[in-house]
């Protein structure tokens, strides 16, 4: 689906919810030449609400691809009986393009209605006295926007060269044919959409988790500032935040089964509810166990608090023969079948740690890399670092600690991208054997997708594709 397409679904959808609205549940007919417009459909603050949720609903929040991309799991003999797993865990070009595209059109499908939301702003102040309620609404939307672009800038954007190719930006409801932004406009044009969002944001009180927040913004704009080496600035965000709110053990009980309404306290700060339960890519048939199985250098302490709940043991055949007790990935779920659907986590108050203590590193600190790490293994319940760690040995270690609290979710690619890592292919049932995926393989930076190249003569395709 290309952007036209984009814009000519959003414009139906808009048309039936306005109509819906306004009529109730009446079945019509909607000749083109009674379709409204994008800024004119959005004439309430009802309405906008429920385009708001719309680009909410559309944001790839499950992107269980990059998971199988990462070093997160290794494939158990049920790999066998799936091929599309098999190619992705493979790093299948063909299979690549393929959930890149996915992704690059609901991206883009979300953006749609973003910008026909913003384009309403001058409509919708003209009918409505309730300023404070348009600003939460406009702040975010244009969060989620600079989440959008961040994420297009790490999947699309060329690592191993010194000022790449960033976003192609979309600015308004119409089609348009953009070049793509450099590297570092990208990030000026992410920064700057953080920063309005977080002044729009302010003074919202009983911020909620399914959407951005004044506390989702602080972090992604720490997140960035780690992503374009302003340490100073990511440790400045990162210590405030830790400041202000100290995790204890007792938070994490609680962290995968939250409602989207819940307002933000302790672990969690921005949710995505797609009423699916997540990780169900993992299960072939409920009894035999899963297509993985977790690496034994990702298990916890069995003190750790999260022991029991970022994996589950589950009896099942090595290489399908005798059977053997196999870790499987937990958080969401407990047991093969019958888990109940639950918001995906998209940002939570851990990362801030890790955020900290790389930046820490950076800046050759390692006392102060190792002390902030340490404040979140305390409320693990696990292990410190010990004091004797440094230099690359200490940078490897954060790292560890990184991809085993955030395993099975997309961070955990985006890092080791950022790092600039080979990637090991594990084996099938045997995790001390492997091929390397080079850090500097064209692979690691997504394509565009065909038609966009097609439709767009100003796109350039990324190097490989």
């Amino acid at each position: 689906m290309n952007r036209t397409k984009f814009l000519s679904a959003w414009i139906k959808n808009t048309c039936i919810v306005v109509l819906l609205y306004l009529l109730g549940s009446c079945s019509l007919e909607i000749s083109e030449a009674d379709q409204i417009s994008g800024s004119e459909a959005i004439g309430s603050l009802v309405i906008a609400e429920d385009v708001l949720r719309q680009a909410y609903a559309d944001f790839p929040a499950d992107k269980m691809e990059l998971t199988i991309l990462s070093e997160d799991l290794v494939p158990s003999y049920l790999i066998a009986y799936d091929i599309n797993l098999r190619r992705n865990y493979n790093w299948d070009s063909e299979n690549i393009r393929n959930f890149s595209t996915n992704y690059w059109e609901s991206y883009y499908k979300s953006l749609a209605s973003i910008n026909a939301l913003l384009a309403s702003e001058s409509v919708l102040l003209a009918k409505t006295a309730d300023r404070s309620k348009w600003s939460e609404i406009k702040g975010s939307a244009l969060g989620l926007k600079g989440l959008i672009y961040f994420e297009l800038l790490q999947l699309y954007s060329d690592r191993n060269e010194s000022n790449p190719m960033g976003i192609l930006p979309q600015y308004s409801v119409s089609v348009e044919n953009n070049s793509r932004l450099s590297y570092s406009e990208s990030i000026t044009t992410i920064a700057l959409l953080f920063k309005e969002a977080r002044l729009l944001l302010e003074k919202v009180e009983d911020a909620k988790i399914a959407y951005m927040s004044l506390q989702a913004i602080a972090l992604l704009e720490a997140r960035l500032d780690l992503f374009a080496k302003n340490y100073d600035g990511a440790i400045d965000k990162a210590e405030k935040a830790l400041f202000l709110n100290r995790l204890e053990i007792s938070d994490y009980a609680d962290l995968w089964h939250n409602k989207a309404s819940s307002l933000i306290k302790g672990e969690v700060i921005l949710v995505f509810d797609h009423q699916k339960p997540p990780f169900n890519y993992l299960d072939r048939s409920g009894t035999d166990g899963d297509f993985f199985y977790l690496p034994s250098s990702l298990i916890f302490e069995e003190a750790d608090i999260r022991f029991e709940k970022s994996y589950f043991n589950f009896e099942m055949k090595h290489n399908g023969k005798e059977s053997v007790s196999r870790k499987l990935l937990g958080k969401y779920r407990n047991k093969l079948i019958g888990n109940p659907a639950a918001p995906i986590v998209q940002l939570r108050y851990a990362e801030y740690y890790f955020i900290a203590a790389e930046c820490y590193f950076k800046k050759q600190q390692d006392v102060e890399a190792i002390a902030v790490l340490n404040r979140l293994l305390q409320a693990r319940n696990a292990s410190p670092l010990p004091s004797s760690l440094h230099g690359q040995e200490l940078y490897l270690r954060i790292q560890l600690e990184k991809q085993k609290e955030f395993i099975g979710e997309s961070l955990n690619y985006l890092d080791l991208k950022r790092w600039n890592k080979n990637i090991r292919r594990f084996k099938v049932e045997d995790e001390n054997s492997w091929d390397e995926i080079d850090s500097d393989n064209f692979r690691w930076t997504l394509p565009l997708p065909r038609q966009e190249i097609l439709q767009n003569i100003q796109a350039i395709q990324n190097k490989g594709w």
